[in-house]
């Protein structure tokens, strides 16, 4: 399964341990960019970096911005920011991935209340016939951007 992040131009969990603790948390992420649906997008492939490793993402991020994502569509990306855990404790995003029967085509949906973003990814032909719908809720954190640079030209 991919790891997912979404990025629209409004919004964007951590433990409340981690609240008490500093409110301005740095975070830097890779990612892979693709176009979403009503000038959203969605990234795959998510990897959080920090100091000692890398690990897929086990949140959802919300870009504060847009800007500069366009051009970055097919590419692997760095992004590097703060988030705030006191103002994103508690909050989930839904992450919703279909399959159709016909022609394997998958759809991956991300939503948080009012904001969402949307891919369909192209199905491998010879794959119909077998329908299906996995939805996941994970906590997400709203990245307040401070960079955006292309580490790959592509995300294979």
């Amino acid at each position: 399964m991919k790891r997912l992040l979404l990025a629209i131009g409004a919004a964007a969990i951590c433990s409340a341990g981690l609240a008490a603790a500093k409110d301005d948390v740095p975070v830097k992420i890779t990612a892979c960019v693709h176009d979403g649906a009503k000038g959203s997008y969605v990234f795959t492939n998510v990897v959080d970096l920090n100091e000692s490793a890398t690990a897929p993402a086990s949140v959802v991020y919300w870009l504060s911005t847009t800007d500069g994502l366009k051009e970055h569509v097919g590419h692997k990306i760095e992004v590097s920011g703060t988030y705030s855990p006191s103002r994103d404790a508690g909050k989930t995003a839904k992450i919703k991935i279909e399959t159709d029967a016909n022609d394997g085509e998958t759809t991956i949906a991300v939503e948080n209340g009012m904001k969402n973003a949307e891919i369909e990814e192209p199905g491998v032909a010879g794959t119909s016939g077998v329908k299906s719908e996995t939805t996941i809720e994970k906590p997400y954190r709203r990245l307040e951007v401070k960079s955006i640079k292309m580490i790959a030209a592509s995300c294979q």
